[in-house]
């Protein structure tokens, strides 16, 4: 009983520093964004360059943390440590982003376009690569610490990576419209530093020792006997490889919704910050509300697959609703007022109204994954590691395609469109993959076309009908 009581004291305490820490990753994030911003311009390009970099390491670091975390006996630890490199590492940042204007200048303007972008690339990912790695990596390591039964293990990860979204909201909308104003970018910078810096010496030296002791003389339980056909199956399993898709889908989703609305609420800094505001309210919101039940689903890859059709479903309906914000705008503005400071607070609905719902799926999705393939005998901290690895990966591939390919090549609804397809083909690969469901996957793939064709003819943005 009193381990008991002691593994919910410690699971609290992360709880409470994976929300700062969530928190100061994101003011770290929007600072760094605003800095390159000053050095590559602020065309969608550059942020589409910076958000590519910025998840491609998340990626990496999710891939490294599920290997590293059956390495390491202590996991607590090594997430205090990899918070404190980040901190020291997000000190020399603005050192390091001094000498950018002079390679902006000598190297990137005589070049043509991709391989100026390419360079640029590279050289925010170099800049990156560290402390996205290390943010990347502490959630597999800390799943491996606290979520050792496979029994509960998408309520915990649902938990902790809903939490930690919720601190990266309150850390967006900090920073711009308190530190920013306040005390400048530099110093927000340092206080972003600080809260990461804060939370990893409280996880070395204070919820470290007491996980460590709590476990010392809890007995190891042998390992079950397992038939062959009980061993566990290929790492890279349909269930993961489709959530590739899926983090393709939801940054073309970003991306292009983001510069819908901006088209209403205008392209300042703060509309943004509501916007991704928004967004990530919805995930965080999901991944907490969905992981209650997804542990005991008897067959998760059949609701997998309803969430990625119903993902799908839902971004449709926003296709509507962005024909509808430019009304809604002004029915707000009449009841309001048309100060500065009550359109940033308008924003608020109107991006909620548009990316509420498909968000919230999108944050349940995580945790449903999880269950899925850890229904197939896998290690938990490897499986956290893997999924999150490849979501991270589509969605970089989706900013790419979305911000330098899709939306300058066919336009914002066709990109919608082309998300939506691959929200449906996730749904009917999951429905094919298991053999008893085939005759679902066709009457399935019928509604695709269904759908598709409604989509590509019915519905428009600027509400006209094709000819």
């Amino acid at each position: 009983m009193k381990s008991r009581k002691q593994d919910f004291g410690i699971l609290t305490a992360i709880v409470v520093c994976l929300l700062f820490s969530g928190a100061g990753s994101l003011v770290l994030e929007v600072v760094w964004s605003r800095l390159l911003r000053l050095v590559f311009g602020s065309t969608t390009l550059a942020i589409s360059t910076i958000l590519v970099a910025y998840m491609l390491g998340l990626g990496l670091g999710g891939l490294f943390g599920g290997r590293l975390a059956a390495r390491v006996r202590n996991g607590i630890k090594a997430y205090g440590l990899f918070e404190v490199i980040v901190a020291l590492y997000a000190l020399t940042v603005p050192f390091i982003l001094e000498a950018f204007p002079y390679l902006n200048r000598t190297l990137l303007m005589p070049l043509s376009y991709w391989p100026a972008a390419i360079i640029r690339f590279l050289v925010v990912l170099m800049v990156l690569l560290l402390p996205t790695l290390l943010m990347g990596a502490t959630l597999p390591v800390l799943v491996a610490a606290l979520a050792s039964e496979n029994s509960k293990l998408a309520k915990r990860v649902g938990l902790l990576y809903g939490i930690n979204t919720l601190g990266a909201v309150s850390g967006v909308l900090a920073a711009t419209f308190v530190f920013f104003p306040l005390v400048g970018v530099a110093y927000t910078n340092v206080i972003g530093a600080l809260l990461d810096l804060v939370v990893g010496l409280i996880a070395i030296f204070i919820l470290a020792p007491r996980w460590s002791a709590s476990h010392r003389e809890a007995p190891k339980p042998s390992p079950p006997k397992r038939s062959p056909e009980d061993l566990p199956r290929r790492r890279w399993s349909i269930p993961v490889l489709a959530y590739g898709l899926i983090g393709f889908s939801a940054l073309v989703y970003e991306v292009s919704w983001t510069r819908a609305l901006s088209m209403v609420l205008g392209s300042s800094v703060y509309a943004f910050a509501m916007m991704l505001a928004a967004f990530l309210t919805g995930i965080a919101l999901g991944s907490l509300v969905g992981r209650v039940w997804f542990d005991k689903l008897s067959r998760p890859y059949l609701v997998y697959a309803a969430a990625a059709a119903s993902l799908g479903v839902l971004a449709y309906g926003t296709l509507a609703s962005l024909r509808l914000m430019p009304h809604v705008l002004l029915r707000v503005l009449e009841w309001g007022g048309l100060t500065g400071g009550y359109l940033v607070l308008a924003s608020i609905p109107v991006s909620m109204l548009v990316m509420l719902p498909p968000a919230l799926v999108l944050g349940a999705l995580f945790p449903l994954v999880i269950r899925t393939a850890s229904s197939e005998q896998r290690k938990g901290s490897g499986t956290v590691g893997d999924v999150y690895f490849v979501n991270t990966i589509g969605s970089a591939a989706g900013a790419f395609f979305a911000g330098f390919l899709l939306i300058p090549g066919i336009g914002i609804e066709r990109t919608i469109d082309v998300a939506m397809t691959s929200n449906f083909i996730v749904a009917a690969i999951l429905l094919v993959w298991k053999r008893d469901e085939a005759v679902t996957a066709r009457r399935f793939g019928l509604l695709i076309c269904v759908v598709w064709q409604r989509s590509s003819g019915s519905v428009r943005l600027s509400g006209s009908k094709k000819k």
